[in-house]
């Protein structure tokens, strides 16, 4: 037994010995393990970091809106009758009515587009706050008014007051600003885009639609509820897309497009180390098989000197993925930015899980 211990003593001194002179193999080793651990690590991880920024994109628009109501293709008309709401009263909180129409601001020497979103206040106060940083005290926000961002009111040196001359399919339009707002919820630039909100009711007499708007936003009384109550308003408005404001498939398909190329990453890397790793071990093998026959000519078991090969790939795995974990976080991070729009870098939008 105790000699046992002196060869397993010789055994492990020799291998320690081993690793640390060859440094840039050993080097070698666990650097290629590091790497593929913290790209599968930050690959993987990755994906709830980008469905938290497509959720995120989606609720700067809608709110904490669960149900949308709009026309697609197949339907009749683009506007909708909202009257038939009633009847599910008890089913939702709210049903939010909006209307949307795209417009040119025209400017001294320069037009740029704009979407003029009409919709009530006290409607955007449910469904998606409006955060304002400055509103006129002279009038109120009804008729030709709206309301825009700050960053745009500063771009193009806009205050309260201020008329901004509209192009809406043709019909020049004079429209007061009644309030700036902060760059939050639907005034969020995601890909360079300018929104107004205007009053609804101006928009619905600029078009003669009555009381139809484009798009109905709800939210339910009971999130269970929310399958049910899209089957039922499917019913009454056949002809229109009854939706969720985020589904599964939506997340799924915008989540596979930005991780489809770590992973392509990821197997390229594995691939390369995988080369590299059999190729070191089968130089450390070529180099073992002497000092094997030395230790079984003592009497070294087999076991024991099988032992050392298992013990160095221990060493270095350890090593390599205690390395990869810690790396893995720092991809993960650098990933998450990749991903992330710049329009949520620069606010407080972006939550990054490592």
């Amino acid at each position: 037994m105790e000699k046992r211990g002196e060869y397993l003593a010789i055994i492990l001194k020799y291998l320690l010995k081993n690793i640390s002179e060859k440094k840039f193999r050993t080097f070698l080793l666990v650097f290629s393990i590091a790497i593929c651990c913290a790209l599968f690590i930050g690959s993987i991880s990755i994906t709830g970091t980008v469905k938290g920024i497509y959720v995120e994109r989606m609720k700067s628009q809608i709110g904490n809106a669960e149900i949308v109501i709009r026309p697609d293709d197949s339907s009749p008309s683009q506007v909708i009758d909202t009257r038939y709401l009633d009847k599910f009263r008890h089913s939702y909180e709210y049903a939010v009515g909006v209307m949307y129409t795209n417009a040119y601001v025209k400017f001294t020497n320069e037009n740029t587009d704009i979407q003029l979103m009409g919709v009530n206040l006290d409607d955007m106060d449910k469904m998606n706050p409006i955060y304002m940083v400055e509103t006129s005290n002279k009038f109120s926000f009804k008729g030709k008014t709206a309301i825009i961002c700050n960053d745009f009111a500063k771009k193009w040196e806009l205050k309260i007051g201020d008329e901004i001359k509209l192009d809406i399919f043709g019909s020049n339009e004079s429209y007061k600003i009644y309030g700036i707002a902060n760059q939050s919820g639907v005034f969020t630039n995601i890909d360079g885009n300018n929104v107004a909100v205007v009053p609804k009711e101006t928009l619905q007499q600029f078009y003669k639609t009555g009381k139809k708007v484009n798009a109905v936003y709800i939210k339910t009384t009971d999130k269970n509820n929310i399958t049910g109550l899209i089957n039922e308003l499917s019913k009454k408005y056949d002809d229109y897309q009854v939706k969720e404001t985020i589904t599964d498939i939506e997340i799924k398909t915008y989540t596979d497009r930005i991780t489809r190329t770590f992973l392509q990453m990821l197997l390229a890397v594995l691939l390369i180390s995988i080369f590299i790793i059999y190729t070191s071990f089968k130089v450390i093998m070529s180099e073992r098989i002497p000092i094997m026959g030395v230790f079984r000519s003592v009497g070294a078991s087999k076991k024991s000197t099988t032992g050392i090969l298992i013990g160095e790939a221990l060493v270095y795995g350890f090593l390599g993925g205690v390395v990869g974990c810690l790396l893995g976080a720092v991809v993960h991070y650098f990933m998450a930015v990749l991903s992330t729009p710049e329009w949520m870098r620069s606010t407080s939008a972006i939550k990054i899980d490592i």
